[in-house]
């Protein structure tokens, strides 16, 4: 798959240098230190496509924080409610599709993962099941699908999970030995795959992850030393936002339609104000259909002259 030329940005914190960083994906050994950040945070995403704040848990507080990605500045959002028998959050992926704020954490021994949602509001945690067969889950992502992935460094495979229940599936190997810190997103516009990975010695590794075989292939070196967690990606999906088309509008945003059966939703345009020329959008349906969790929808509005040609009336 062809990459844009524009630079992709991601965030993540050095847990080493203890140093909020940016790159982009192209060239990852060159890395921008953005602000200290000496907390122990191994779980970070962006939520609703705010990238300006950067969502993190700091695990010796299990506070929800933000981290200004220009500043680094911190500011608390909530203080979690961690599940008992649970003992360190490992991962955090927000999923655009359904809305939800999905954690893992692991136990004292390391031996088993519990897959969770947090209401960013609250703080509450609500337990969803055990993460199985899988033992240790080092971190989540949320596709542009609505798909739960995951890595288990127990035994070096991707995992798909299912959001209902906690089952895993395994995929396949990542292909090298993953110790300690490591992290997931994906690139939300072409829907693949990155990890910030780590096998030992400060070797903090960008690799791209094949989604069929589980097999982690590498881009380069993050920096020249370190172990990063909060790893995130600043690039937004194909869905439009509405703030962003002003001009477009929609009967309803939400619904229930059972099996086997429809409903209707009017889309508006409004040009007044609009420069002439080509404006264009794209709607995103998002259902709990497995099979289908989001559907894009392209809209296209014409201003000024008749778009039609000699020859046509």
């Amino acid at each position: 798959m062809a990459r844009s030329a524009d630079p992709i940005i991601a965030y993540a914190v050095n847990l080493r240098s203890r140093n909020l960083v940016s790159f982009d994906l192209a060239t990852p050994a060159l890395t921008t230190t953005i602000a200290p950040q000496a907390r122990d945070i191994y779980a970070g995403d962006f939520f609703g496509g705010d990238f300006s704040r950067l969502h993190v848990i700091d695990n010796a507080t299990s506070q929800l924080m933000t981290l200004d990605t220009t500043t680094g500045a911190e500011s608390l959002v909530a203080a979690l409610t961690r599940p008992p028998g649970t003992a360190l959050w490992t991962g955090m992926a927000a999923d655009a599709v359904s809305g939800r704020v999905y954690v893992t954490l692991i136990d004292e021994s390391g031996e088993t993962t519990t897959l969770a949602t947090i209401d960013p509001a609250t703080g509450a945690a609500s337990v969803i099941g055990i993460v199985s067969p899988a033992t240790l889950v080092i971190d989540i992502a949320a596709s542009a699908t609505g798909d739960l992935y995951g890595v288990d460094i127990d035994n070096d495979s991707l995992i798909r999970i299912d959001k209902r229940s906690g089952f895993a599936t395994v995929i396949g190997p990542l292909g090298f030995d993953a110790n300690f810190a490591q992290d997931l997103d994906f690139d939300e516009r072409d829907n693949v795959l990155y990890m910030a990975s780590h096998a030992g010695n400060g070797d903090g590794t960008l690799r791209r992850v094949d989604l069929g075989t589980g097999h982690a292939t590498t881009i380069g070196r993050i920096g020249t030393s370190g172990q990063y967690d909060a790893f995130a990606i600043a690039r937004a999906g194909v869905c439009t936002q509405d703030i962003d088309v002003p001009w477009l509008s929609i009967s309803a945003t939400a619904g229930v339609v059972g099996p086997g059966d429809s409903d209707s939703v009017t889309v508006q345009v409004d040009s007044a104000g609009l420069a002439d020329g080509g404006h264009a959008a794209t709607l995103c349906l998002r259902t709990s259909d497995a099979g289908r969790g989001l559907t894009p929808i392209p809209v296209y509005l014409h201003v000024g002259d008749n778009v039609f040609r000699d020859g046509f009336e």
